[in-house]
């Protein structure tokens, strides 16, 4: 236990003598678990975008008015029953004339229009929604059935529109995913660059002190081990350092991002209810990133 605190003292002591060089190591290494920190948030957000288009997504069938109910609940019926039907929501006459006179609140020829109708011109309406985005086509010609193609006054289709946005929003996933991939990248190989060239500097800078060590038979793991260490100190500091960075961005930014895209996004749900595995994940890829790095530079620069 001794020899293992001693390892660790001449660790610090190490970083301590390097300190510009481990400040430059420690913000490289942070903007690395940065950078995969804004990937997965990029992936949860544009997940929470592209389900809340699919929530405004749907088919409305409206039948007509002068359909008896055994026709209407037959066609329910027959709606719900369709493989790709997740819900079928019905829309009562005088609610879809609620509706209508709501939508058309600032015409006052329309109402007037309707007015003189006198009775409620509107049919019952299915609001359908699918299992998924690409059963609505489906859905649709299943509206075609000669058994209910009379009972249809018409259908209003807005999957297509939302169908684009949500194609768009993908494809902006994809292309950040992949920019923010090549800068991880980046960071990484800085960051292994950076290690070794602080193990080479700490290997110089203690070249006496190696070469006592040697001599009084210290044994080449004693002598390895204050380098392997510091890799294990960097990442932890980075992890600290990078991880306040993540929360601070989340309380802070993820009310005026929810503002902004009229959705709750989940990042502060996700973080937190994951908190403990994205940790321990990025601590143990940037422990074997600089680990390696410090095994490369040791073998390359002392010989023990």
């Amino acid at each position: 236990m001794t020899r293992f605190f001693r390892i660790v003292k001449f660790a610090w002591q190490s970083l301590g003598r390097n300190l510009w060089l481990t400040i430059m190591t420690v913000v490289v290494l942070s903007a690395t678990l940065f950078s995969v920190n804004v990937l997965l948030s990029l992936n949860v957000v544009t997940g929470a975008v592209a389900k809340s288009l699919e929530n405004h997504i749907n088919v409305s069938v409206y039948v007509k008015a002068d359909a008896t109910d055994e026709q209407k609940n037959s066609l329910r019926s027959y709606l719900v029953g369709l493989p790709q039907t997740a819900d079928v929501k019905t829309v009562s006459p005088d609610d879809a004339l609620a509706a209508f006179r709501a939508r058309h609140a600032d015409e006052p020829k329309v109402l007037k229009a309707l007015d003189e109708v006198g009775d409620n011109p509107l049919g019952a309406t299915y609001v359908v929604t699918a299992r998924s985005l690409d059963q609505y086509p489906a859905i649709i010609s299943a509206l075609d059935h000669p058994a209910y193609r009379d009972l249809i006054d018409r259908t209003e289709k807005d999957f297509q529109d939302y169908s684009t946005l949500i194609a768009r929003v993908q494809e902006i996933r994809d292309r950040a995913s992949g920019f923010g991939i090549a800068l991880l990248a980046i960071f990484a190989a800085l960051a292994m660059i950076i290690m070794v060239n602080v193990v080479r500097v700490a290997i110089f800078t203690h070249k006496e002190e190696i070469g006592i060590m040697k001599l009084v038979g210290a044994g080449g793991s004693f002598i390895r081990g204050p380098y392997l260490v510091e890799s294990v100190i960097l990442s932890f500091l980075a992890l600290v350092i990078a991880s306040a960075g993540v929360a601070a961005g989340v309380y802070f930014g993820a009310p005026y991002l929810n503002a902004f895209l009229g959705t709750d996004a989940g990042l502060a749900a996700f973080f937190v209810g994951n908190v403990a595995l994205i940790a321990a994940t990025e601590f143990a890829s940037l422990v074997l990133l600089t680990g390696i790095a410090s095994t490369y530079a040791v073998g390359r620069y002392m010989k023990v």
